[in-house]
């Protein structure tokens, strides 16, 4: 398995910064006009994808986001 394919998709990865931004699941659901049950989906999702659980706190979302963030841009896809 790639590191690609351990990445969270775009969209989950703006949720993510909408937690970090906002402080929680629902401000962040408010910030992108969605429901807080789809955020929690797609969080539950990307912890499956990534095989660890991604915290709703705001300091670790802004964790996770710049260490994917950081790892796209190494991998330069």
């Amino acid at each position: 398995m790639s590191l690609t394919d351990r990445v969270p998709d775009l969209t989950t990865l703006e949720l993510l910064e909408a937690i970090a931004e906002r402080g929680s699941i629902g401000g962040a659901a408010s910030a992108v006009g969605v429901s807080q049950q789809a955020v929690s989906q797609r969080l539950r999702a990307a912890e499956r994808l990534v095989g660890a659980e991604l915290s709703r706190t705001r300091h670790e979302c802004a964790d996770v986001l710049g260490q994917a963030t950081t790892a796209e841009a190494q991998t330069g896809a």
